[in-house]
């Protein structure tokens, strides 16, 4: 499962995002992206805590605008020196996603996360309000994500 970390003093922020082929996956290549579906799992872990969304599908469309969004923050780190704040929101406004290269850290090289959980859904929680969260993470550990959501996403369509 692609993990990355939090790179603050303590670590303690942790996401997953799992993609597969159980319950809801629906791919016929002869189809539009956009009605091929990709069920995921979500797991947020901020020190105790865990926030996770289950029964949430990417449409193939939706997943590839994620990666690319991935790459790019990833590939203006290497053009660029000028930053800008890439996002991603969930098909049902699931998940919102914020990513920014900076170089406000002395040892690594960094990006900045804002990452906002719509509550209603997640089990046992309200509605009607996001939970966010900010943290940084390490360049290199979101090039392997990136990677392994990749290569996650590859080996299920191969079938």
């Amino acid at each position: 499962m692609p993990k990355i970390k939090s790179c603050d003093w303590k670590s303690s922020i942790t996401f997953e995002l799992n993609l597969h082929n159980g319950k809801g996956f629906i791919y016929d290549k002869s189809q539009a992206d956009y009605l091929n579906w990709i069920p995921y799992e979500f797991l947020l872990t901020v020190k105790e805590d865990n926030y996770i969304l289950t029964g949430m599908a990417f449409s193939l469309e939706g997943i590839k605008i994620f990666l690319s969004r991935l790459q790019s923050v990833i590939d203006e780190r290497n053009n660029t020196r000028e930053y800008k704040e890439y996002s991603y929101c969930g098909s049902e406004a699931e998940f919102t996603i914020y990513l920014e290269n900076t170089d406000d850290n002395y040892d690594d090289v960094i990006v900045l996360v804002k990452l906002w959980i719509n509550a209603a859904c997640l089990e046992n929680a309200g509605s009607g309000y996001s939970i966010g969260f900010d943290f940084i993470i390490k360049y290199e550990d979101l090039k392997r994500f990136t990677e392994e959501l990749m290569n996650e996403l590859t080996e299920i369509l191969k079938g």
